[in-house]
């Protein structure tokens, strides 16, 4: 961390411990002008130390290792090599395109050269090199981008060698991205030659992960011959051909294929596609990749065809198979979404009358209760009459299942005001049971949502006499709350008053409070005034509370200055007790967040020492860091006069700040907040400790160091051991 810290100082860079905004401060907020204030000796140990740490990283791999020895490389990676541009490459530009950091500088460079000759330059070192490159993690973007932004002239003879290598490029794993942008930015006769290649072998390339990704550009790029050559090498011919469909609609990548054949192919082509599926509609129905692909062919076909793939699935027995199957289940749900409302008789036909599998069954169902609910969304009014007189006579055993709930939901949300009110008063008798169900109270909260004024009322009264065991209950309160949220003034008030009453035990448990805050947010002003009142003997103890605590920040945000006011003059008489509290801490940012101008300052005064004495910890440094945030130009100059002055050590606070954990954020936030003279104001009072610095981190190094050298010891010891003991 230190050592980040001084490459940052040293090399004269503004904070960039930005780019990851944690575990570097470090000392980011040093000045531009830095290298010019710093005796030889200090920035040439600085130098010797950030190019030994940093030569061997790479910020996009985790790991830099230079295996070409290029100079040119190490000094780019250590920041020694200022404006180079693609020209200075010369013959370290392999070395820099087998480099994460080294490869993205060519792209960079690439996309934006306006010479033609720069790149020029680039395409004479690699041309040799164009397969290596090509199958290399770094290497082929350099390749692609070269086949993006050159010239058809300079990028000739790097597509002739791929043309030459297609074969073994399509089936790499970096290769093949090469092969993509070939087809994608080369010419109508480049993509010609990769066809002719790829499509007597289409079979084998269909079926590999990556073979599959050029067959599917192909489709995408090429024109209306190279696209008819690809498809019809698979589903026009003998029967041999059709089987050979069949064999990639099932497969894990030449489903993929398949479906950009219905996108891309011609009329006859998609028949022959059609014909293929003939008979085993149902079969790919229930399959992992069929099911996708028979999703794809439904959307893209013509009716005739959509409707000869459907034919297979109507009957009964097809049906409920699909109903009930994990993939099945997602065809059936696009036929709902494509066909009329008149031609999806047969679903509801295999729904109402299946002799072994009732509405309701398929309602508790893992799969099925999506289809009832498609049923649901998209038949007529007469189509679904039947499903749900089966809902209505089954509402208490579906309310409380895991998916049968959804499916009352979807009534009560979607339905007919006669169903909803029909429901409504089918759970009247068990309101508080269902409150408390994990899956119930779901329903009762969609009643309350989407119910009617008087369905509301009758849940009202079921629950007036358990208000206070409901908000304290894991499920119960989520029904409380959405009482207080759509009943009435009139229906709630009942409910409020039993929360008043309740107050102090409800603010410190796990749901109440969730109830609370509710009120204080939603409620009437008179009463968030009462549970002020309510609370005002008991703040510090709920400061200190890990559910107490989210009210009393709930009231400093919520309430009006009048109402707050007692509450923060707490605060400020238990400032030290509440900041090194891990919950009372939260509360005092709130206060800084929420409070007046003169709060803040209040607050900042008493802590001045402390800032200084509890650098280490955790709960005052995030106090300063938001009063850093919300506090007044003049709060934030004082504050960081305060850490740069000596404070009788000969040494500023600041240098401490730095070395801990928590209070080096707080060392970031002041140089984002402070003004151009206290950054300087920070930069000077540590500028003599550097050398410190150095020789800290290098210690820190060392322990590291051999502490994970004896961890590994340990572990080998541990394993030798047990091999032991199993002998």
């Amino acid at each position: 961390m230190i050592s980040q810290i001084i490459r940052n100082f040293l090399n004269g860079q503004h904070i960039i411990c930005k780019i990851q905004h944690v575990q570097t401060v470090r000392v980011a907020f040093l000045h531009q002008h830095s290298k010019n204030v710093y005796p030889a000796a200090v920035l040439s140990c600085g130098a010797r130390m950030a190019s030994t740490s940093s030569s061997k990283w790479s910020k996009l791999s985790g790991e830099y290792s230079n295996n070409g020895g290029s100079t040119l490389l190490d000094d780019y990676h250590n920041n020694r090599a200022a404006n180079l541009q693609l020209a200075d490459l010369g013959k370290h530009a392999m070395a820099f395109a087998l480099d994460p950091q080294g490869s993205r500088f060519i792209q960079q460079k690439l996309g934006r050269a306006r010479s033609t000759e720069t790149a020029q330059l680039i395409i004479n070192e690699i041309s040799t090199q164009v397969i290596p490159l090509s199958l290399h993690k770094y290497g082929s973007w350099v390749i692609r981008s070269v086949l993006e932004h050159c010239t058809e002239q300079q990028k000739r003879p790097v597509l002739e060698q791929l043309h030459d290598n297609v074969l073994n490029l399509v089936t790499d794993p970096y290769g093949n991205y090469v092969i993509q942008h070939a087809i994608e930015h080369g010419l109508p006769e480049d993509r010609e030659r990769i066809v002719h290649i790829l499509k007597d072998d289409i079979m084998k390339y269909a079926q590999h992960k990556f073979g599959c990704l050029i067959i599917e550009k192909c489709l995408i790029c090429g024109t209306a011959n190279q696209k008819k050559a690809l498809i019809d090498n698979v589903c026009v011919g003998e029967a041999q051909t059709l089987q050979n469909a069949r064999q990639l609609m099932a497969d894990e990548f030449g489903h993929y294929v398949i479906q950009k054949f219905f996108e891309y192919g011609t009329d006859d082509q998609k028949a022959q596609l059609v014909d293929a599926l003939r008979g085993h509609v149902l079969t790919l129905s229930l399959q992992i990749y069929g099911g996708p692909m028979i999703q794809k062919a439904l959307k893209l076909v013509d009716k005739t065809s959509q409707m000869e793939i459907i034919e297979e699935l109507t009957p009964r027995a097809c049906v409920i198979r699909c109903i009930k199957d994990q993939y099945g289940m997602h065809v059936m749900n696009t036929i709902f979404e494509l066909i009329e409302p008149e031609q999806l008789q047969f679903v509801v036909d295999a729904i109402t009358d299946s002799p072994s599998d009732s509405v309701a069954s398929l309602c508790l169902h893992e799969y099925g209760n999506w289809v009832i609910r498609s049923v649901l969304e998209h038949c007529t009014e007469q189509q679904k009459r039947p499903v749900l007189e089966q809902l209505h006579e089954n509402v208490l055993s579906l309310v409380t299942d895991k998916h049968g709930c959804f499916v009352i939901n979807h009534v009560i949300e979607h339905g007919l005001p006669e169903d909803r009110e029909r429901i409504a008063r089918s759970l009247h008798e068990n309101v508080l049971t269902l409150a408390t169900d994990k899956y119930g109270s779901h329903v009762i909260k969609h009643v309350i949502v989407h119910g009617l004024p008087e369905d509301r009322e009758r849940i009202v009264r079921s629950l007036h006499e358990n208000i206070t065991s409901l908000s304290l209950h894991e499920c119960g309160n989520w029904v409380i709350r959405s009482v207080l949220e759509h009943c009435t003034e009139q229906q709630k008030r009942p409910v409020l008053e039993q929360l008043h009453e309740n107050v102090l035990s409800l603010v410190t448990d796990k749901y109440g409070c969730f109830v609370i805050n509710h009120v204080i947010e939603h409620g009437l002003p008179e009463d968030r005034e009462r549970i002020a009142r309510s609370l005002h003997e008991n703040i510090i103890s709920l400061c200190l509370h890990k559910y107490g605590s989210w009210v009393i920040r709930s009231m400093l945000e919520h309430c009006t200055e009048q109402q707050k006011r007692p509450v923060l003059e707490q605060l400020h008489d238990n400032l030290l007790n509440l900041v090194t509290d891990p919950y009372g801490n939260y509360v005092i940012q709130h206060a800084i967040e929420h409070g007046l101008p003169e709060d803040r300052e209040r607050i900042v005064r008493n802590l001045k020492g402390d800032i200084l004495k509890n650098a280490h910890h955790k709960g005052i440094c995030s106090v300063i860091e938001k009063f850093f945030v919300f506090g007044t130009t003049e709060q934030r100059n004082a504050l960081i006069d305060q850490v740069c002055a000596d404070n009788g050590t000969g040494k500023p606070p600041l240098l401490e700040m730095i070395k801990q954990p928590f209070a080096n954020d707080v060392v970031l936030k002041m140089h984002d907040f402070a003004d151009s003279a206290h950054r300087d104001k920070m930069m000077f009072a540590i500028k003599e400790h550097i050398p410190a610095l150095i020789r800290l981190k290098a210690r820190q190094s060392e322990h590291q160091s051999r502490t994970k050298s004896g961890a590994l010891v340990d572990k080998r010891k541990k394993s030798n051991n047990n091999g032991l003991l199993d002998d």
